[in-house]
């Protein structure tokens, strides 16, 4: 028997979160045929279950698997709604949901009504329906709406004290939002008694990266040349997005930087609404780096901002890869939906929190050291990538020191913003299939990739792919996940909020 999710499309934002996590899925076309009975697993839209509905409950009392969110639920379950608006949320303790802590949604819930259902989270508003056979999870929030969402807002991040650096981010926590989906479609699989399958994020004896970042804005020959030495002292790999407004920086400085990557941070450190403004500042940043014998593949933002046009330029001017704070952060690499399409730009998030926001919450050099070393140890526990990045005019070599030499002792991969890239691209590009037959299971694939199991009460393990493997054979181990005592109080006002607003405006007006 073929393992396989079945997704009726369009439907961008679950197709976005099913190929971040590498799973199996098949797309469905409304005006194609199909047959529901081929799928473990069926997430469909509004628009198919408004013509196909009897198919759908067909499906559901033949032992089916439906996730729905409040787009669908209503019309599949025929039941009513109470609706309320949601900032945030910390799951309830004790829940599937409980270690990912808050999360940010911003968004209206519907809520379903029904005195049949099975509460998962009674914080998230998260149901099960449960028929004869079949089982319905129902989301109270739209996944299209809430990882398509473009919009930013500043947020305080965690951290054992009580002055907490703050950055403007992405408004939704579309991390953990994903993180959410995944749990549910594996504890899904719990009842199938099967296994669920995915394609690991990294390459064969990976089990993390780590990525050092570098935003050269403001920055002096000699922070350059300090923090490339300390690199090349600790074999950290770095990418460095350069502004190429000190034309003298690009010969004499970057140039010579030959171990690392160099990519484009701006010509004028500005994100600007229209497209043409946005062209012209990049073209020019990307030609003078021609200039010098250096094609740039990658760009992050000023101040992490982004925005359609912008994407739309980085298209046209063919980047491969891009980096912005203000779209998405900690979380995996992904191809945004711009209007009705996926960008050829990959996204690649990283942790927003750098050292000058650290100082700006007044932080000491300990204080910071332990930040990071934090942030690393939550990430690898959660198999999550460890992206941090650096502005050299900050300084604070001996924090860097200090967090280069504690990566070491990870043992994790450590490259180019760029290799990351071409290895997330070539896992996104990887199709395979998943079967289960005779207690037996094989993942079938052609291209050199590890493959992981997941078992929602045994663990997880690697497996390689083209082999046959006995259920009962195989060893599933437990991994303990770190979590952050994050408080509903992080994200409620606070007077140093509107200071920082004040402080960006006015950098932004100076440039």
């Amino acid at each position: 028997m073929q393992i396989k999710i079945g997704l009726c499309i369009p439907n961008p934002g679950w197709e976005l979160v099913l190929s971040q996590e590498g799973l199996c899925f098949e797309t469905i076309e409304k005006d194609s045929e199909f047959n529901l009975e081929e799928f473990v697993l069926v997430i469909p839209n509004r628009e198919f279950v408004e013509s196909n509905r009897y198919l759908f409950i067909k499906y559901l009392a033949k032992n089916g698997l439906i996730i729905v969110d409040k787009e669908t639920f209503p019309i599949l379950l025929d039941i009513g709604a109470h609706k309320r608006n949601v900032s945030y949320i910390i799951p309830k303790v004790g829940s599937l949901f409980m270690k990912f802590g808050l999360v940010d949604f911003y968004s209206e819930f519907s809520i379903p009504k029904g005195n049949s259902l099975l509460i998962l989270d009674e914080f998230l508003d998260i149901y099960e329906y449960l028929d004869k056979s079949g089982t319905v999870v129902i989301l109270p929030f739209s996944i299209n709406e809430l990882i398509l969402n473009k919009s930013s807002v500043r947020k305080r991040f965690y951290a054992e004290r009580k002055e907490l650096p703050s950055e403007v981010v992405s408004k939704v926590s579309k991390g953990k939002i994903r993180e959410i989906i995944f749990q549910i479609i594996l504890q899904n699989f719990l009842k199938l008694k099967i296994p669920l399958a995915q394609k690991w994020y990294y390459p064969s004896g990976s089990e993390s990266v780590f990525i050092f970042r570098v935003d050269t804005d403001f920055c002096s020959a000699e922070d350059a040349k300090n923090l490339y030495a300390l690199c090349i002292k600790y074999n950290i790999n770095a990418t460095w997005f350069v502004d190429t407004k000190d034309q003298r920086m690009l010969p004499e400085i970057y140039k010579s930087f030959t171990q690392h990557e160099l990519a484009i941070h701006c010509e004028n450190h500005k994100v600007y609404k229209s497209y043409k403004e946005n062209y012209d500042n990049i073209l020019c940043a990307k030609n003078k780096l021609m200039k010098y014998g250096v094609t740039a593949k990658g760009f992050a933002a000023p101040f992490g901002e982004w925005n359609n046009n912008l994407g739309k330029v980085l298209e046209d001017l063919d980047f491969e890869y891009s980096s912005e704070f203000g779209l998405d952060y900690d979380d995996l690499p992904f191809y945004p939906f711009v209007e009705d399409h996926f960008t050829s730009v990959m996204q690649i998030p990283i942790h927003p929190i750098s050292v000058g926001r650290l100082r700006r919450a007044h932080f000491n050099d300990v204080e910071m050291v332990n930040y990071y070393k934090a942030i690393i140890d939550y990430d690898l526990s959660q198999n999550m990538p460890v992206i941090l990045y650096h502005h050299p005019h900050h300084r604070r070599l001996n924090v860097w020191e200090e967090v280069f030499s504690y990566i070491q002792t990870k043992k994790v991969w450590n490259p180019t913003m760029h290799e990351f890239f071409k290895w997330w691209k070539r896992r996104n590009n990887n199709s395979f299939s998943y079967d289960f037959s005779d207690e037996n299971i094989k993942v079938i694939s052609n291209g050199d990739m590890d493959f992981r199991l997941l078992d929602f009460q045994k663990g997880s393990t690697i497996v390689n792919s083209n082999v046959s493997h006995k259920l009962d054979e195989i060893s599933f181990t437990k991994k303990e996940y770190l979590r952050f005592n994050e408080k509903k109080s992080m994200r409620r006002y606070h007077w140093r909020d509107s200071l920082n607003n004040y402080e960006q405006k006015k950098a932004k007006k100076k440039q």
